[in-house]
């Protein structure tokens, strides 16, 4: 998955995944990349919520980008 922060000059991102039936976020992969991955090998079908945080470097505390979607696993 590809992300980018307009305006962040230098983001950190995170992605947060929660399970079908669950508001539980797990993050599964966090980075200076804007190349996130998410495995779905042996997960089962269903809708996933994927979360996307980015902040820049000099921002504290709150993240400046957040962006959020369900994806279907078949």
């Amino acid at each position: 998955m590809s992300v980018s922060a307009t305006g962040c000059p230098n983001p950190t991102y995170w992605l947060w995944v929660s399970a079908p039936g669950s508001s539980f976020l797990v993050n599964v992969d966090s980075g200076r990349s804007p190349s996130l991955t998410w495995s779905t090998t042996g997960l089962a079908p269903g809708t996933y919520h994927i979360t996307v945080w980015a902040r820049d470097d000099s921002s504290i505390g709150a993240h400046d980008v957040v962006a959020e979607f369900d994806y279907t696993l078949t």
